[in-house]
């Protein structure tokens, strides 16, 4: 049953406004830098869907705040679901966006179709609740009456988010976090790097406060608990590219150059030990050598990492060849 909204109409605007625009600062900050630096890949075209269902999400919200004289019948229940499903299409852009970042810096070819698959499974969980918000409101009819149509939820949504949300963001979390605490990088780049992506609790907590209020609130509070999930969300998956920036504008780039090509290596090392063959190890590096995520918006200029020619019948490509940083802080690789 709904509750008393202890938020006016004024605030619940500016929040469906503020929120969101910060949101929307940091992708626009995220796309920039990585046109400039690496260009684009699958995870910003995520980051860009999710930008756009939190700007429909924002305009569902208010066309579902006007003065319900101003509308039709069918254009506030109208508002109502693109508000609804906007906010799935948010969040889910948003774990789909991480989830590329996290396959542009994994090694090996195993671990990368194993994360693909959780990317079909996202996308799968996806669809679930964009059709189930249908088959739930739907047949109530009651609510579609009101000057401020809002269907009232069942138990089985909030139970069906936490679960979901939960074990995607922990998905999120340990994936690269293993992988930046399992890889040569001084010990205080790993604790940053696994904090950036550990920031996805982030997510998961407001998704519980969210299926609190969509249990025991409903109205006007739980519509805002969705915006501030949405935001928080769509802020979430630009850190690691817009935090990592940061880092290197505040003048620790040779660092952070150096920090990537130890990465590499130790990437390759990792990859070379996994391999029975060369091939396998080629094309390890190849994948490793066009991964441009957190790491390459580390690197000065936006230099990509130089990759040598590598002996076919060697199972320790790196072994081959030397890496050194050149006068502006790239990576460069001669052969020895």
């Amino acid at each position: 049953m709904s509750a008393v909204s202890t938020i006016s109409i004024p605030n619940v605007e500016l929040i469906a406004t503020l929120c969101p625009a910060i949101a929307l600062v940091a992708t626009l900050g995220r796309l920039g830098l990585r046109i400039y630096r690496s260009g684009l890949w699958w995870d910003d075209a995520f980051a860009l869907l999710s930008a756009i269902h939190i700007i429909l999400a924002s305009v569902g919200g208010w066309v579902h705040f006007m003065d319900p004289k101003l509308l039709t019948r069918t254009t506030r229940i109208a508002a109502y679901y693109v508000l609804s499903e906007a906010f799935y299409g948010t969040v889910w852009a948003a774990r789909l966006s991480i989830l590329f970042s996290v396959i542009r810096i994994t090694p090996d070819a195993f671990s990368r179709t194993l994360l693909y698959r959780a990317a079909i499974v996202f996308g799968v969980v996806w669809a679930f609740f964009f059709a189930q918000l249908f088959w739930i409101c739907v047949p109530e009819l009651n609510w579609t009456d009101l000057s401020a149509p809002q269907c009232t939820l069942s138990l089985q949504v909030p139970v069906c988010q936490l679960v979901t949300d939960i074990l995607a963001d922990l998905l999120l979390i340990t994936v690269p976090v293993r992988l930046f605490l399992g890889s040569s990088l001084e010990s205080g780049m790993k604790i940053r790097l696994a904090a950036i992506f550990s920031a996805s609790i982030l997510t998961t907590v407001v998704s519980l406060v969210h299926a609190v209020y969509i249990l025991k609130v409903g109205g006007v509070d739980e519509l805002v608990a969705a915006v501030v999930e949405d935001s928080v969300s769509l802020i979430v998956c630009n850190l690691s590219v817009v935090v990592t920036a940061l880092y290197r504008a505040c003048g620790l780039g040779e660092n952070v150059a150096l920090a990537q090509r130890e990465f590499k290596v130790s990437s390759l090392k990792f990859a070379s030990f996994k391999s029975r063959g060369a091939p396998q190890a080629s094309a390890i590096l190849q994948n490793t050598d066009s991964a441009h995520g957190v790491l390459s918006t580390l690197t000065p200029g936006g230099s990509q990492m130089a990759s040598s020619n590598h002996d076919t019948e060697s199972t320790h490509p790196i072994d081959h060849s030397e890496e050194k940083l050149n006068g502006d802080g790239a990576v460069i690789t001669q052969e020895v």
